[in-house]
């Protein structure tokens, strides 16, 4: 996947003149209709998703000549909604080689509270085999859920020692970042997100954004109307001003976006 990275520059006045910022220039203006509370990642609009559990057919183990172990933890979005009545299955070439409920995954530490739900799956596979397709059934939104050629088959085993996260397929990533003499402070509750319409297609709250050079990293994924322009608002906790940008990335369904740096007068 390629990272571009987006540079966008703008202010945390408050004052009327800033608030206007012109829209000459396609700049940032104060936008007092979006709730930063209301501003998640719907996962039921997420596009490739499946309705209900298909109808997985395991083959038989004792037919293949190697295997091997990949364990995957979900990532946070879909982890909040994880339940017992989950499923994760390993398809390759066509044939689904394994399936597994959620098993409890502990470290290495003495913290007792230290596991992680995750899946372990034990994939069958033949010399010459490569990409594994995981597919994740979520039994609270009965929706399942596509990971196309994330991994080859390996002898090693995936995700024990540093974890593999079972992500949606993002559209585009942006790397965002805040301008070094930011008249306001930049902290806990600050939140950025991006938007095609009304949907929201990615959002990234300050504890979880990228903290260097005050860059955020924004990753966009694929929603209805993806090939319309995407927006970025930005949400100050301490000022409580929401800045909006004028729509200006086209989302054609890649998986990049084109470097891009923004100046606004």
């Amino acid at each position: 996947m390629i990272t571009a990275a987006l540079t966008l520059l703008w202010g945390c006045s408050s004052s009327d003149d800033d608030d206007v910022n012109n829209n000459n220039g396609g700049g940032f203006h104060r936008d007092p209709t979006k709730d930063p509370s209301t501003w998640t990642l719907k996962l039921d609009n997420i596009k490739g998703a499946i309705d209900g559990m298909p109808e997985w057919q395991v083959v038989d183990f004792f037919d293949y000549e190697n295997s091997m172990t990949a364990i995957v933890f979900l990532s946070t979005e879909l982890g909040a909604h994880m339940t017992e009545g989950d499923r994760m299955a390993a398809i390759v070439d066509g044939e689904v080689r394994d399936i597994c409920a959620p098993v409890p995954f502990f470290d290495d530490s003495e913290d007792e509270d230290s596991s992680l739900d995750c899946f372990m799956l034990l994939i069958p596979y033949r010399p010459g085999e490569n990409e594994v397709e995981l597919q994740y059934y979520n039994a609270e939104r009965n929706k399942t859920y596509v990971l196309q050629d994330e991994f080859n088959v390996t002898e090693e085993t995936v995700g024990d020692d540093e974890a593999f996260l079972f992500t949606f397929c993002p559209m585009a990533i942006g790397a965002f970042a805040l301008p070094p003499d930011l008249p306001c402070k930049v902290g806990e509750g600050d939140k950025m997100a991006a938007f095609i319409g009304d949907v929201c297609c990615g959002v990234t709250p300050y504890d979880e954004a990228f903290k260097e050079n005050n860059t955020w990293v924004l990753t966009l994924y694929n929603m209805p109307g993806s090939n319309e322009k995407a927006y970025i608002c930005y949400y100050n906790a301490e000022t409580g001003a929401i800045y909006t940008t004028e729509p200006y990335i086209t989302i054609k369904n890649a998986d990049f976006i084109d470097s891009h740096t923004l100046k606004f007068k």
